[in-house]
């Protein structure tokens, strides 16, 4: 016997009938519902704003430190940047890598560099300097162990290179006490390098109590033996980069790359940032006059700028 819909029509009551129909119907408008849910969920994705773009299938396996890239008026470095954070792969690396975009007339260009990167990006309504920008990286880091950067500091580092770095500078924050983590790289620091130009030709015996000691490690290769009462050798975790630590009295405040946690960052630098600085012009004596315990190795950044500031 052939059935069809018209045998099953003839073969049931009215109440069975209407029962069915009425399932058939609940159910298109369920699979409605869901298609018109995740398509809207994609839309919100893809804007990369002020949402979180960590889900990832490998997020368990990716560090908990987040990356904080400050920038203004720059796409085109913004660009460079995040690219080589993609080649080196710093972007796989991270569990939080994000971009606090002061207010300019390239704001919306920089939008479109992170979201081509897939990176998600806080549009500030203004130009604070670094004051505001640094607030905004330690107001939006998922993670307590924050590495603040500017958009012109790039990473040629290897992955592990990278990896090294973060495991050793999360293990010198959590498990040694150590308050802040020089990140600039130490063999490939980029241009221009101030301490550099400005210090490394001062006498040793009177550069001894400078407040930018730390910098020696760009043009010195054993700082620890020329100036033993102010600069240690530390071991780290993993790998073997001569690391080293001092006080802060003899390792100025910069604004370069450098890793701390946002307790540090609340207690000791926060108070500070009043209005609309650069930071290093009213905070360096600030910071000179405390006993911090800083850290500086190998580093991982160098400084490499496309477009204006």
């Amino acid at each position: 016997m052939k059935y069809n819909i018209y045998n099953i029509k003839n073969n049931i009551n009215p109440k069975q009938y209407f029962i069915i129909i009425t399932i058939i119907i609940l159910i298109i408008i369920l699979l409605y519902l869901l298609n018109k849910y995740y398509l809207n969920k994609v839309k919100k994705i893809d804007t990369f704003e002020n949402i979180d773009t960590t889900i990832n299938e490998n997020i368990d396996t990716k560090l908990a430190i987040s990356l904080g890239l400050l920038s203004y008026n720059a796409p085109d470095t913004l660009s460079q940047t995040l690219q080589t954070y993609k080649d080196s792969g710093l972007l796989d690396i991270s569990n939080d890598v994000f971009a606090i975009l002061q207010k300019s007339d390239k704001q919306d260009d920089e939008a479109i560099v992170c979201k081509k990167y897939k990176v998600r990006f806080i549009k500030l309504p203004d130009n604070g300097k670094m004051a505001s920008g640094f607030k905004a990286i330690y107001e939006n880091a998922k993670n307590d162990i924050v590495v603040f950067l500017e958009n012109d500091f790039v990473n040629y580092s290897t992955k592990q290179e990278s990896i090294n770095f973060f495991k050793n500078s999360i293990n010198f924050i959590k498990e040694q006490d150590y308050d802040l983590i020089r990140a600039r790289s130490r063999k490939n620091s980029g241009e221009p390098n101030y301490g550099i130009q400005f210090f490394s030709k001062i006498p040793k015996d009177e550069f001894i109590n400078h407040t930018h000691l730390a910098d020696c490690v760009y043009w010195l290769d054993n700082p620890e033996i020329i100036y033993p009462e102010k600069i240690k050798k530390i071991t780290p975790l993993i790998g073997n980069d001569d690391w080293y630590t001092s006080s802060s009295k003899s390792c100025n405040w910069t604004n370069n790359a450098l890793v701390i946690s946002k307790d540090f960052f609340k207690k000791a630098i926060l108070p500070h940032l009043d209005g609309s600085q650069n930071i290093e012009d009213t905070f360096t004596s600030i910071w000179a006059q405390q006993d911090y315990k800083c850290v500086f190795g190998p580093g991982l950044f160098t400084h490499y700028r496309l477009d204006g500031h």
